[in-house]
């Protein structure tokens, strides 16, 4: 497998995923809006051991999510650009397919907390959406 680098906007963070990208989702929370900026939070799912950190710092804020589970979201103090988030009790990093290098092959294949999307958010004809989490009802 190819490396998949990234990074943020203005460059002073910069990692490398070493491993395969497990899927893809979009969660539409109305944190996961915040951290977008409105849209939905769009995700590359890795294993954590095969993130690398190649330069910078990033900072990281913890907080709950619609699930009422922990996450941490971590984004480049400097230019604000969303990295990656983790949850203590999942096993693998949620990369943002925003801050790849090349994300133009990751769309979604499923999309949860689809009852906080507005209407305009989009899904992709043929993804998996549930009204929550996953395992919740399936829309």
């Amino acid at each position: 497998m190819t490396a998949i680098e990234g990074g943020c906007y203005c460059g002073a963070i910069r990692y490398r995923l070493n491993g395969p990208i497990a899927g893809t989702a979009a969660c539409h929370c109305r944190k996961c809006q915040y951290g977008a900026g409105g849209g939905a939070n769009h995700s590359a799912l890795v294993a954590r051991d095969a993130f690398e950190l190649l330069r910078g710092t990033p900072v990281a804020h913890a907080s709950k999510a619609d699930s009422g589970t922990e996450v941490v979201r971590t984004f480049c103090g400097t230019c604000g650009t969303p990295l990656y988030s983790d949850t203590p009790n999942l096993p693998f990093r949620a990369v943002r397919v925003g801050s790849l290098d090349d994300g133009s092959r990751m769309a979604p294949s499923v999309h949860v907390w689809m009852e906080a999307a507005p209407p305009w958010h989009l899904t992709e004809p043929n993804a998996v959406c549930f009204v929550q989490g996953p395992g919740s009802r399936r829309l």
